[in-house]
């Protein structure tokens, strides 16, 4: 394939040890890499690295606007954009921008490429498909938007009337560990903020404390409320219950993963919840509200509350555990590649 492809991303990792950053794409880029060697590849990252330079990341060239997040850098960053984009299309004409998330990126491609006849495909990636995203009605004009699941193009559809396609992200099986004795009963993966509804994790597992079930807890994340989740603990008595282990580095929470029983995951929206096949693959029963690609089956029980919760964990601590592979990197790579040359 010898095409010449340009991702427009908020962030990208600023090395190749720097595993946090956007897993699915990282891990999309990878294969990607890997499967078509002639595909000309550039990435432009606007917000983070927090730092603006140009290097390399598996063979890829990164560019770093460093838009640090900052609303005052926001004019300044679409102009390095835009500038960056000219640069590149005068050295080799680019033939497909990829812009990810419904916002500032799709808004730098939609406007470019409408001088410039290039194709232009879209990742709506969480929120994005939300009510009043002002960015949506815009970048989606002459471009082929994604989605990531069925449930998240439903709420697209609904909110602006418009059709996409769905192609979920998918694993790299070699990323995980072999699977270990399963010493931890419940894991929660994700950042402490709102939509991850940590209140409504600790309140579950405060009932099947006070139950009587002896069971270790532990919390993989960092965030705003990261205080709030520590007073909750405190105020539930689940010091000696519940561990919170912060940020840690993606290998980390995969080799947790591997040693635990359940992902108990209360979060109120998910476009996909990466982590939940990530979980499956880690041989793990996932106890979850119905967001994402939730859909119950033998591993996965898809709750409405606390008390549903509750029953689920009681009853997944007692079930055989196994791995579930639902979704592979191959087959987003090949969707994709699909959609590049059509």
């Amino acid at each position: 394939m010898s095409k010449h492809l340009v991702l427009l991303t908020p962030g990208f990792p600023e090395n190749e040890n720097d595993s946090s950053i956007i897993p699915a794409l990282q891990i999309f880029v990878k294969r990607l890499i890997d499967t078509q060697p002639d595909l000309k590849i550039k990435i432009v990252a606007f917000q983070y690295p927090f730092s603006e330079n140009q290097y390399q990341w598996n063979g890829v060239d990164v560019i770093a606007l460093n838009g640090q997040n900052k609303r005052a850098n926001k004019l300044l960053v679409w102009f390095k954009a835009f500038k960056t984009l000219r640069r590149i299309n005068k050295q080799n004409k680019i033939d497909i921008i990829h812009s990810f998330w419904l916002r500032e990126c799709s808004f730098v491609g939609r406007v470019y490429i409408q001088k410039n006849k290039i194709k232009h495909l879209i990742t709506a990636m969480g929120q994005d498909v939300l009510k009043y995203n002002k960015y949506a009605k815009f970048c989606s004009q002459k471009a082929t938007i994604i989605t990531l699941s069925q449930f998240q193009s439903k709420i697209f559809y609904q909110n602006y009337g418009i059709k996409s396609l769905i192609i979920p992200w998918g694993i790299d099986r070699s990323e995980f560990p072999k699977l270990k004795n399963k010493t931890i009963d419940i894991l929660g993966v994700g950042s402490l903020n709102e939509v991850k509804n940590y209140p409504l994790f600790i309140r579950v597992i405060e009932r099947l404390h006070k139950s009587g079930l002896i069971i270790k807890v532990e919390i993989l994340g960092g965030g705003t409320l990261e205080e709030q989740v520590i007073n909750n603990i405190k105020s539930s008595g689940l010091q000696e219950v519940i561990k919170l282990s912060g940020e840690i580095k993606r290998e980390e929470v995969l080799n947790k993963m591997a040693k635990a029983k359940i992902l108990l995951h209360t979060s109120t929206f998910e476009s996909f919840g990466m982590v939940f096949i990530e979980a499956l693959y880690s041989g793990m029963k996932i106890v979850s509200n119905e967001v994402g690609i939730a859909k119950k089956s033998s591993s996965w029980y898809v709750c409405n509350g606390e008390s549903e919760m509750e029953i689920a964990i009681i009853r997944a601590l007692k079930e055989k555990i196994d791995r579930e592979l639902i979704f592979n990197v191959n087959e987003t790579v090949n969707s994709y590649l699909n959609v590049y040359l059509d």
